[in-house]
């Protein structure tokens, strides 16, 4: 994202980029919008319609557990903002801007023969994650058009011949999945489809444990029953710019709640909520994720090949 295509979120991007930690929190997180990139891997092949995507990482390396006290290691988030270049050439004019979900803008009849063709080109894998409440908008919203400042990043990846007339890369079979995939999901450490990489893990204490030696035994064992229902601490996974969660947490009983409601007590801090049709545990949902499998064929590779045979003749 930048400035030339979300002008009303300049402030955030200059902020970023200058390592105000201040200035981007005065965004609140699930308004910015921005896109982080954790994984970027390509390969070249001669055979682009039949050749294998990249390999997605084989997920956290570190886990720990939930809640209670438990401890566990730290691992280290990417923080590379979108939009990088994803091939030579493609090194600029991949901000992207508001929408919705689905593909957006009709398609060329000279981007509709490119995406048709096979031969030599490249297979992408892109991983990441954001903190904006709806990544769709960022990634392929619909019926944009020509409105390129509302195309996502996914929609200028499938305009590459918009943006760039003399590339000689184009979005292969968009439309169809064995060619082209998309995935999302929440931010969550008991994810197993969670790209690796993001965020830093970091336990955080939701209830000050101190010590209850001194109470009477009937309170110590009371406590000890409602103990299950109590977050004390909570493994989650922060943003190593800002220090705020990510991760999809528990949603609890926090001290203001108990402050401003009569009903409640301290003997409530940190309590979990619960649904109250189907009585499942309720949770706070913060960042997600997204992994982007696609392949670009390479019009001109055979001519470039000869041109460097040629060269290196002399």
């Amino acid at each position: 994202p930048s400035k030339a295509y979300n002008a009303d979120q300049a402030a955030l991007y200059e902020a970023f980029a200058a390592g105000d930690v201040q200035g981007v929190m005065a965004v609140p997180r699930d308004q910015r919008k921005q896109l982080f990139v954790t994984r970027f891997a390509m390969e070249y092949t001669e055979d682009v319609e039949n050749a294998a995507f990249p390999e997605p990482g084989s997920g956290r390396s570190t886990r720990g557990t939930r809640s209670r006290t438990s401890r566990g290691g730290e691992m280290p988030g990417g923080m590379d903002m979108m939009m990088p270049g994803m091939m030579p050439g493609m090194m600029e004019g991949f901000g992207p801007a508001a929408g919705g979900s689905r593909p957006g803008g009709a398609t060329t009849p000279r981007e509709e023969e490119e995406q048709a063709e096979g031969g030599d080109g490249f297979t992408v894998l892109i991983e990441g994650y954001s903190p904006y409440q709806n990544i769709a908008e960022l990634l392929d919203p619909p019926s944009v058009r020509g409105d390129q400042s509302r195309w996502g990043f996914i929609t200028r990846l499938e305009k590459l011949a918009v943006l760039f007339p003399d590339i000689p890369y184009a979005l292969f079979a968009k439309h169809d999945i064995t060619h082209f995939k998309v995935e999302t999901g929440l931010v969550d450490l008991d994810s197993q489809e969670m790209p690796a990489g993001i965020g830093v893990q970091k336990e955080i204490e939701r209830v000050p444990q101190l010590s209850d030696r001194n109470e009477p035994t009937d309170r110590r064992a009371g406590a000890r029953r409602r103990e299950q229902d109590i977050i004390y601490t909570e493994q989650v996974l922060i943003d190593p710019m800002t220090n705020e969660e990510i991760s999809r947490t528990y949603d609890i009983v926090t001290q203001k709640e108990i402050d401003s409601n009569p009903e409640l007590t301290e003997k409530d801090l940190g309590r979990k909520k619960y649904n109250k049709l189907n009585g499942k545990e309720l949770w706070i949902e913060k960042d997600c994720w997204f992994r982007i499998r696609a392949k670009f064929t390479w019009k001109d590779a055979s001519e470039q090949e000869e041109a460097t045979e040629g060269a290196s003749s002399w």
